[in-house]
C-alpha cells in the first residue's frame, strides 16, 4: 500500500504562477500520475446516512443501513466513496464491506399449522409414477402444486414417501416441516424423538415453559449436529412441539449461524450478511472493479457432461432441471463446477481477477459467489 505524503507549497507571488510558461506541462504530468493507494472500508451507520440527500436512494438504505442486492450497492457506493475519500486520485483501489439483506424477517409466529400426507393422486398429478419423491426439488414442486395460495406464517408438517437411491436403495416414510414466510417456503429441521430423549423431554416429546431459557442452546446443539458444514450467516428453521399450558402446538424457531454457534433471530429484525466488493477510481469517480457472469443453459449442460464434476446422479439431475439441486451438490462441488466454466469461458482472465458469479439452485433460487483467481484456482473472496 502506498504511503501518501502531502506537500503544500505557499506561493505568494501569484503573478509568477499565472505566467509560468511550463504550466501546461505541469498539468499534463499531473494527468499521468496514478494513485496506487489501497483502502479497506467497512461501512458505518454514518456512511449509509451520507446517501440521505442523494436522489432516488431508497429510504431503508440510509435509515436501516443495508442494501438489498450487490447491484444496488454498486449503484450507490460510489457516492459514499466520493464523499469519504475525495482526496484519492485516479488509480486508487478499495474493497468495501457493507450490509446485504439476506432475509426479510418479521417473526416465526405460526398463523396456521397444517398436517398433510401426500396421496397417490398427488404423486400421479406430478408425474411420480413410483408413488414417491427422490429429490428435494420435487418436494417444493409439490408445495407449489398443492398450495398455490397460502396464508403467510403457515407451518406445514408433510408426510411422504422418499426413495433413497444410494448403494442400498430404499423407500422410506419421511416427515418434514415447512414454513411459509414472506412468500417463500422454507424447509425446517423437525426435532426428532431422539433429541427429545437427549434433553430428557421424551415423556411427551415436547418442550414446555421451563425450557424457554434453554431453547436457543438446545437448537444450537441440534443444528451443529445436523449441519456440520454450515457457513457463517446461514439461516435454518427448527420445528418443535411445545406445550403452552393448555395444549401441545407445533412451533417454529429461526436461527442464524455466526461461525461457532446458532442464535435465535430477533423478531422484526432483518437478517443481514456482510458482503465485500472492489472499486477503483477512474476519471475522478469510483466505479465497480469486478467482472460479472451468470451461468447459462449451455454451462449447466457442459457441467452435466463432465464426469469429473459431482456425482452421476447429481449430473443427471442437473441435465434434467438446469440448476444445482443442493440436496445433491455440495458447496465444494458447485465451486468446482463454476471453476470449470470460468476457466473454459474466460481463459484470458489473469491472476487476481475477481468475478461475481450468479448461478441457479433448487430450492434456493439464484445464488451469488464472489470469487478471485488465486494461483490458477477461483476461490471465495474473504
Amino acid at each position: 500500500m502506498k504511503k501518501v505524503l502531502f506537500y503544500i507549497s505557499l506561493l505568494t507571488l501569484g503573478s509568477l504562477v499565472a505566467c509560468d510558461p511550463l504550466d501546461d506541462t505541469y498539468q499534463e504530468l499531473d494527468a499521468q500520475v496514478t494513485d496506487d493507494t489501497e483502502i479497506n472500508v467497512m461501512l458505518t451507520d454514518d456512511a449509509y446516512e451520507v446517501l440521505e440527500d442523494v436522489d432516488t436512494v431508497p429510504e431503508y438504505i440510509y435509515k436501516n443501513h443495508y442494501f438489498t442486492s450487490p447491484e444496488e450497492a454498486e449503484k450507490y457506493l460510489p457516492s459514499i466513496l466520493n464523499a469519504e475519500f475525495p482526496h484519492l486520485g485516479d488509480g486508487a483501489f478499495g474493497k468495501v464491506s457493507f450490509n446485504l439483506l439476506q432475509l426479510a424477517f418479521k417473526n416465526t409466529g405460526v398463523a396456521n399449522t397444517m398436517y398433510y400426507e401426500v396421496t397417490e393422486a398427488d404423486y400421479d398429478a406430478l408425474g411420480q409414477s413410483y408413488k414417491n419423491f427422490d429429490d428435494e426439488e420435487q418436494l417444493f414442486d409439490f408445495l407449489d402444486y398443492k398450495y398455490p395460495s397460502v396464508e403467510d406464517s403457515t407451518h406445514l408438517i408433510l408426510t411422504y414417501q422418499f426413495y433413497n437411491g444410494s448403494r442400498i436403495p430404499t423407500t422410506q416414510t419421511q416427515v418434514t416441516a415447512f414454513y411459509y414466510n414472506d412468500g417463500v417456503w422454507y424447509d425446517g429441521f423437525r426435532v426428532t424423538d431422539e433429541y427429545y430423549a437427549y434433553f430428557e423431554r421424551n415423556r411427551f416429546n415436547n418442550f414446555t415453559g421451563v425450557d424457554d431459557d434453554n431453547l436457543e442452546a438446545y437448537f444450537s446443539f441440534i443444528l451443529k449436529n445436523e449441519f456440520p458444514t454450515a457457513k457463517d450467516g446461514d439461516v435454518e428453521f427448527v420445528s418443535y412441539a411445545y406445550y403452552n399450558g393448555s395444549s401441545t402446538v407445533q412451533e417454529i424457531a429461526g436461527l442464524q449461524f455466526d461461525g461457532a454457534n446458532w442464535s435465535m433471530l430477533e423478531d422484526g429484525k432483518n437478517v443481514l450478511t456482510v458482503k465485500t466488493l472492489p472499486f477503483k477510481k477512474e476519471l475522478g469517480t469510483w466505479i465497480p472493479d469486478i467482472a460479472r457472469y451468470e451461468l447459462q443453459a449451455g454451462d449447466y449442460t457442459a457441467i452435466s457432461e463432465n464426469v469429473a464434476l459431482g456425482t452421476e446422479s447429481a449430473r443427471s439431475n442437473l441435465a434434467d432441471y438446469g440448476n444445482f439441486a443442493t440436496s445433491r451438490w455440495s458447496d465444494e462441488e458447485i465451486l468446482a463446477a463454476i471453476n470449470f466454466i470460468l476457466k473454459k469461458n474466460f481463459p484470458e482472465y489473469e491472476e487476481g481477477q475477481e468475478v461475481l458469479v450468479t448461478y441457479n439452485t433448487y430450492p434456493g433460487g439464484d445464488q451469488e459467489l464472489s470469487l478471485i483467481l488465486t494461483e490458477g484456482v477461483y476461490v471465495e473472496v474473504e
